[in-house]
């Protein structure tokens, strides 16, 4: 089954980005925290990361049709100024303008069957 479709799994993604973000924000007072989500689909972990606290997030998404659509999900709940879809694979990631990197990282890259993601070959 579809992540979107999966209410237990979004919940613990959630907890999990929204504790590693308070921890973040909380080792120093006006702390800014990147986040990159590797596999964006949907742009949903992004936004979650928006949610608890994440300054900015670069989302990417291989399949370019998926990112197109993330980033019009991105936009349609006001969060574009924050977060930046890129079509491409993670390893094909052009260098932040800035040369920061990302402080924390957000990934869900298995479908239901794990072999959708081409995962079995590269582990």
């Amino acid at each position: 089954a579809s992540m979107l479709l999966d209410s237990k799994r979004c919940d613990v993604y959630e907890a999990a980005i929204a504790l590693a973000l308070k921890e973040m924000k909380g080792r120093a007072e006006g702390a800014r925290v990147k986040v990159l989500d590797i596999g964006a689909g949907t742009g949903l972990l992004a936004m979650l990361a928006v949610r608890y606290g994440a300054d900015e997030v670069d989302a990417c998404e291989m399949f370019a049709p998926l990112a197109d659509l993330a980033a019009k999900v991105v936009a349609a709940n006001g969060l574009d100024p924050v977060v930046r879809v890129l079509a491409a694979k993670s390893t094909d990631l052009p260098e932040r303008p800035d040369g920061a990197r990302a402080d924390l990282l957000v990934t869900e890259i298995f479908d239901s069957v794990l072999l959708g993601e081409g995962a079995v070959p590269a582990i």
